[in-house]
């Protein structure tokens, strides 16, 4: 009977030790895959990965942030259009909404522009420091 339970209590250290390394693996797997996406999902590796599709999604969204902030007078919706005017003649801070969006806009613009010139510059590093020199 002490052998026996000599015996569990071993095998129960073992079941221990082996949980305790199955642990210790999962914690550095998760630990990898987070450090992996967390650098796939850096605007800077995106965009080097895909620089057409980064420069097309750019001017799309630019495309679509300009389109919504301007003021579209057309004469198929003069109701639309008349509600609007008394709205921002009875709003006082629908000017500087206005006045903040654009600044939203100009700043998230200038932020694209930057990133694909800083691609850009590591594009004409690379093929500079890869080419001989004369």
């Amino acid at each position: 009977m002490p052998d026996k339970h000599k015996d569990i209590q071993q095998r129960k250290e073992e079941l221990k030790q082996e949980i305790q390394e199955l642990q210790k693996e999962l914690d550095e797997n998760i630990h990898e895959a987070r450090d992996d996406l967390s650098t796939r999902l850096k605007p800077r590796n995106l965009i080097k990965e895909y620089p057409l599709t980064s420069v097309g999604l750019t001017f799309l969204v630019g495309c679509l942030l300009g389109g919504s902030g301007g003021d579209s007078s057309s004469s198929d919706q003069p109701e639309r259009n008349e509600t609007r005017k008394k709205r921002s003649s009875t709003s006082s801070s629908n000017g500087l909404e206005s006045h903040l969006w654009s600044e939203i806009k100009r700043s998230a613009s200038k932020k694209a522009v930057r990133l694909l010139m800083d691609y850009l510059d590591d594009i004409i590093a690379s093929r500079s420091s890869s080419s001989p020199e004369k």
